[in-house]
């Protein structure tokens, strides 16, 4: 059980570089939502059309790593007030997009 714990640290360390790598390439350090409430738009395309169940995608590791990017301040239901995942196909370009806006 202990093994199945360091690989899921790792991925969560990769992934936190990545999304942090690619949020300051596109965005910038000056572009972020901290000391705001937002809503969160999570849509997921896969290669295939099969059938995807919702609860094996939690955006867990993704609120994760917005918060240790610095692009949101908590992942805690006081920050985030909406979440939402769309699962799509796209086999030519299968990709996570991630939408954040100020919650009014």
């Amino acid at each position: 059980m202990k093994y199945r714990w360091a690989k899921f640290y790792e991925a969560q360390q990769e992934f936190d570089t990545a999304v942090k790598l690619y949020y300051l390439e596109n965005y910038g350090p000056s572009v972020h939502f901290r000391g705001k409430k937002v809503r969160i738009l999570y849509k997921l395309y896969f290669p295939t059309k099969v059938k995807h169940d919702y609860s094996n995608y939690g955006q867990k590791m993704l609120d994760d790593s917005l918060v240790k990017a610095g692009i949101i301040d908590d992942d805690s239901s006081y920050v985030i007030q909406m979440e939402t995942l769309c699962i799509r196909h796209d086999k030519d370009n299968p990709r996570t997009e991630i939408y954040i806006e100020e919650a009014l």
